[in-house]
């Protein structure tokens, strides 16, 4: 069943080991290797270029 545009707030969140074994990865690397499942339209693109995301 499809989620739809829908905010989700409440759920488990992964351990701080988990994600710091994933830091450095570049996120386009974690998606493939996910079946795709994250992936967004390449137009969105970060409001500040020197983010990171973990």
């Amino acid at each position: 069943m499809a989620l739809g545009c829908r905010i989700r707030r409440n759920f488990e969140r992964p351990s701080k080991e988990l994600v710091e074994a994933f830091r450095g990865i570049p996120v386009a690397n974690i998606d493939d290797n996910c079946g795709k499942i994250a992936a967004v339209d390449s137009s969105i693109f970060p409001l500040n270029p020197k983010a990171r995301l973990l």
